[in-house]
């Protein structure tokens, strides 16, 4: 996209400033899900997540097992804790989990986080019946099960 291909560029002439040589190379989506993904050739990839606001939603990032675990990251004690912070229902205690599953992989420095987008949704008062649950993700929260809402005429 042409954000990330900004961002890359501008990686690049940091790099640059180091001493360091690089090539931004942009990929259709469907190669680079197979460069990065499926043969994770790269030294350096730049793309695009959606996690919600709840703290689980990097899990499939960061689990040893995760479906979206592309750099091949491993820790066990994340994974323990991951595990602990799903099964967790009192918010305090599983805002430390999770506290302690960022420091974690912040001083293992397996993935940055160069920008965090602001969006939001909005729907016409006339749509009902929508459930806005902790985390304001209305579209991921209902994962797609839209059958309950109805348009007021």
């Amino acid at each position: 996209s042409q954000p990330r291909g900004k961002m890359a560029t501008y990686a690049q002439q940091q790099w640059k400033q180091l001493g360091i040589e690089t090539q931004v190379t942009g990929l259709e989506f469907n190669a680079f899900v197979d460069k990065y993904q499926r043969q994770r050739e790269f030294d350096v990839a730049m793309g695009a997540f959606s996690a919600g606001l709840d703290p689980d939603g990097v899990k499939s990032q960061i689990q040893t097992k995760g479906s979206q675990n592309a750099t091949g990251y491993t820790n066990p004690r994340v994974d323990e804790l991951l595990v602990q912070g799903a099964k967790e229902q009192d918010d305090t205690k599983r805002k430390a989990i999770y506290d302690e599953i960022q420091k974690i992989v912040i001083a293992d420095n397996a993935q940055y986080y160069m920008v965090t987008l602001k969006n939001f949704t909005a729907f016409d008062k006339k749509v009902k019946d929508v459930v806005a649950l902790k985390g304001g993700d209305i579209l991921r929260q209902n994962n797609g099960q839209f059958m309950d809402w109805w348009l007021e005429q």
